[in-house]
This record gives C-alpha cells, structure tokens and sequence, in this order.
C-alpha cells in the first residue's frame, strides 16, 4: 500500500506497542506460523501474571521488613544533617501518627520524621521523666553523668589519695552546697600558733580521759580490745550531746554521765546494776572535769600562750610534731599528702603556718579517736580500687564523712572542719546541703550517727527530687538488720540498691593508718552498702548488677 493508505498504517502502530512488551513483531499474527503463536501467548500471560503480582510482592517485602527485630533504614541514611537516598529502597509512605513514628524513631528504623510542631510538644510532654517540671532545659536537670567522671589518668589503688583536680562544674556544685557560715580556721600565723597550743591541751585531756576509763571499765570488760568500747562510748556520747558546726571532743551535760549501752556491757561483765551505774557516773564526773581543766588552762584575759611547733624524725619513716608537751606521729607519705592538700586550699584566706596547721588536724583525730595509739577503729576508709570503683560507675567524687588523713579526693566533709578547713575540708555533713551530685558516705559506725545521717539524706532528697535534679548518696555501714537505723536504710523510698558484703570478703583501710604500718586490714563484721537516690539520678547512674560486681570485687582485702 501506499503513504495514504491508512490500513498500512496501523501494522506499524500495533507494532510498537508489542515491541515494548519484547514480543516479536515484524508480520501479522495470521502470518505466524503455529510454534510462533504459542510462544506469542505464552510471553503474554506471563508479563500479565508478573505486572498484577508485583505490587502484592512489594507489600508483603515491606510487611516483612517492618516485623523484622533490627532492619536496615528503609529510604535514609542520617549521616550528617542532610539526607542521603539508598539505591534500590523505595520511600515508604509518611507515617500515619507522630505516636508511631515516635516509636520507630526510639527504636532505630528511620530517621526523624517531619511533624507539626504541636506534635512534638505533644510527644516531649508526654515523654518527660516523672519529677520534672514543664519547661526545664537539659541544663538545669543538673550536669551530665560524664561531668561527676574524674579526667586524666587514674592514680595507683595503692595511692594514699587521687590528685586529680575536680571539674570546675562539680566545683562549684559542691561550693553552692557548703554551709555559708561554716567554722573558718585562723588566718596569721599566731592565731594558729594559739590554736595549736589549745590542740595540744585537750590532746593531753583525751589521754587522760583514756587512763580514767581504762582504770574505771577497762579492768571490767576485760580482753585486750577494751579501747574499742572506750571508742564507741566517746562516739555514743558525742551523739547523744548537741553537735554544732564541730564534733565535740569530750561529750558535756547528762548525756555523759549515763550510757545505757556501757552499762549493759558492764553488767554482762558480772558487774552490778548499780555498780554498774557508779562506774558510769564517775566516769562522767571525770569528763566534766577534764572539760573545764581544758577551758580553764588559758590565762585570767581569756587569751593563749602561742606554741611553738617543732619536727623531728621517727622510726619507720615517720614524722613527729611536738607542741606545748604534746606529740603526734604521721607517716612521710601523709605528711606529703597534708602539704599538698594545704598548698591546693591555702589560697581560701591562709598565709603560710603549715606546721602549726597540720599539728591542729593530726592532734583533733587523735583526741577524736580517744588518744590512743590502739584506737581508730570507728574511723576506717574504704581502700582506693573502691573509691575508684564508685567514681567510674556511680560518679561519686567527694565524701560525707572523712578527715584530711584518710580522704580520697580533695573536697570532704569532716568532724573537724575549723581545723580541716584548710586542707580541703566543707564542713560537717549536717551543714552540707548538696542539690545533685553523688557522694560516698562511711560514717562512724555508731547507730545515732547513721540514724541522723539517715534523717539529713531523706530531706535531700526529697528536695532535689520535686526540683528534677539527680542526687545520689552510696553508704557503707556494718550489717545490722536488727537496728532501727538499718532498717529505714534499707526501707528507704530512695534505696536503688543494696549490696551485701561477707567479713572475709571485704576490708578497710586503719582509722590510724596515717602512723601504723599496716594500712589495710580484713574487716570485723559484715558490711552492708546501700545506694539512696533519686528517680533522675538511678537513670544517670543506674546501680546495676554488673556495677554491684565492680564494686564488690574492689572490696577484696589487702595486704599491707
């Protein structure tokens, strides 16, 4: 046919469309012979078949991998803040609610998808952590776990302290927390030569408080450990008196004269009840006494004699500081450790009187510890693999109860804080007011203290806890399940764990330990360690099991 003919045209038209489909064109159908026509059907059915499974073969490959646990993201990759496609992923549909694309984007499927901005609100409000008030930023809900982490290299465990400087954030946290009006040690020399003369006279008043009782109960109780009950009553008492911005050295009032535990023991020893009671109430006329010989030595005006502080060397390496009579022995290794200390907090007001400073600190934890040289045992320290062990799991980075001698890191709360205050000391725990943070707490092992101790945690906490901040106190005390004080522990609506620890399992460091030769020793009795804190801070630092086992494994004796 010609170009006008229009039934040759319509070959060529049918022809395309049959040569998309890769069907073999070039004659009329009724011109194909009969192997070529099956093969024409055949090539049609199938391409028909394969176009309608298609999309229900896409629809079963995406249902596959939504319900798969981990997948791969379907259409981005989020790299950087601009999207990248993946070849050969189709775009899935928008999801149809912000609570599902929530949801996939918390569990790691897809990159963050786009939503009205009320929907968002929707979502941060209804995912805010309980406790935490609407419109608080990140930086209020206090620093970050890696803030409360010590940087640079971790001392030696064997180390008497760890000399890493505190963050400047946890710095300041922990000066916010300081009482204002905490007791300030003498800025002149003189003024420290005066105090160390007044050191020195009640150093002489606890030796002979140690004499009295010794002649009084010792020979009753008997053994060759009869300076431990004289410890746990000097500590009873002091808790049973008032306590102000210092522990008491000597307790005063009523309070010293009757002790009902003493006189339980006495009585289990064979004596009397009333005997009993005698020899409790001379021993309390023997405190008083000293207490008022101790006031009473300086001159009519009120004022001191000045002593003067003299160095000479001891045996087993170690330093003695004599003052006004009085003596104290520290080892070389703790006198280094108290000059540092002193050189890092002098600046806060001190001019120079490092000898007469650290004269005041050793001869305050002597007569604290009754001024003998068997005693200390209320005073005992955790070793340094624990302490370590604390700051890398639960981020403790200061201590509620320690003295320049036993402490850990530069900043700790003391009994002494008008003669610590220069070597790092924040005053007593009862002026420490911390708004977040986490602290270790070792605190005499007497059941008054930790019952107080106890009381001032829960209002911490229940503070920091309605302003959203995490707040954390670790507390190490003997197992006493029968005690009051023990119980509301272990009761606590902020106790997040508790880890209980076998004597053999687990040792201290000596109260004494800055003049004995043995550091460590195996603890007397079992030990319990409860982590108190608030809801912000279990999610800081969650107390697990496998930091419960970190911390228990730093707990092992040492020898030496």
């Amino acid at each position: 046919g010609g170009m006008g003919d229009p039934g040759a045209q319509a070959p060529a038209r049918k022809a395309k469309g049959r040569k998309a489909r890769g069907i073999v064109v070039g004659r009329p159908a009724k011109a194909r012979g009969p192997t070529e026509a099956r093969a024409h059907a055949v090539a049609r059915k199938k391409s028909r078949r394969e176009t309608a499974a298609r999309p229900k073969k896409r629809r079963e490959q995406r249902a596959a991998e939504d319900a798969a646990p981990t997948r791969k993201r379907r259409h981005t990759d989020v790299v950087d803040s601009q999207p990248q496609s993946v070849a050969g992923r189709r775009k899935p549909a928008a999801p149809r609610s912000w609570k599902r694309a929530a949801q996939k984007l918390q569990s790691g499927d897809v990159g963050e998808p786009r939503c009205p901005q009320g929907a968002k609100r929707a979502s941060a409000k209804r995912a805010r952590p309980p406790g935490s008030k609407q419109g608080t930023s990140q930086r209020r809900l206090g620093l970050s776990a890696e803030a409360w982490r010590l940087q640079g290299q971790t001392p030696k465990a064997t180390a008497l302290w760890d000399i890493r400087p505190l963050p400047s954030a946890v710095a300041a946290v922990l000066e916010r927390a300081t009482a204002k009006g905490a007791s300030r040690p003498a800025s002149s020399q003189k003024a420290l030569a005066v105090a160390a003369a007044r050191e020195a006279a009640q150093l002489k008043a606890a030796e002979a408080l140690s004499a009295a009782f010794e002649e009084t109960c010792g020979k009753v109780l008997g053994g060759r450990k009869w300076f431990a009950h004289y410890e746990q009553w000097l500590w009873a008492r002091r808790g049973a008196c008032s306590v102000g911005s210092s522990v008491p050295v000597f307790p005063a009032g009523p309070a010293a004269c009757r002790d009902p535990e003493l006189e339980r023991k006495l009585q289990r020893a064979g004596t009397s009840a009333q005997d009993a009671r005698a020899l409790c109430d001379r021993l309390g006329r023997r405190c008083e006494e000293l207490v008022a010989q101790v006031g009473g030595s300086a001159p009519s005006g009120g004022r001191r004699e000045a002593g003067s502080v003299s160095l000479r060397r001891g045996g087993s390496s170690q330093v003695l500081v004599d003052c006004a009579g009085a003596s104290v022995a520290c080892s070389e290794a703790h006198w280094k450790k108290l000059r540092a200390l002193y050189e890092r907090h002098s600046a806060r007001g001190m001019s120079g009187g490092f000898e007469a400073a650290a004269f005041c600190a050793l001869a305050r934890l002597h007569s604290l510890q009754g001024a003998h040289p068997r005693a200390g045992g209320m005073q005992a320290a955790l070793n340094g693999e624990v302490f370590d062990a604390l700051n890398e799991t639960l981020g403790c980075m200061a201590e509620c109860f320690a003295s320049p001698l036993n402490c850990r890191w530069g900043r700790y709360c003391s009994a002494s804080p008008d003669v610590d205050w220069c070597f790092g000391s924040m005053g007593t725990f009862w002026d420490f007011h911390p708004e977040e943070g986490s602290y270790e707490a070792n605190p005499p092992f007497d059941q008054q203290v930790v019952a107080d101790m106890t009381a001032h945690m829960e209002s911490l906490l229940t503070r920091a806890s309605g302003r959203g901040l995490p707040l954390c106190f670790v507390v190490v005390i003997p197992s006493w399940p029968e005690q009051p004080c023990w119980r509301s522990l272990r009761g606590s609506a902020f106790q997040h764990g508790v880890l209980e620890l076998a004597q053999a399992d687990h040792g201290y460091c000596e109260g004494a330990q800055h003049y004995r030769q043995n550091r460590h020793r195996v603890s007397n009795h079992d030990s319990t360690l409860f982590v108190l804190q608030t809801p912000q801070a279990q999610r800081l630092w969650p107390a697990t099991a496998a930091v419960f086992r970190w911390i228990s494994e730093a707990f092992q004796p040492r020898p030496g």
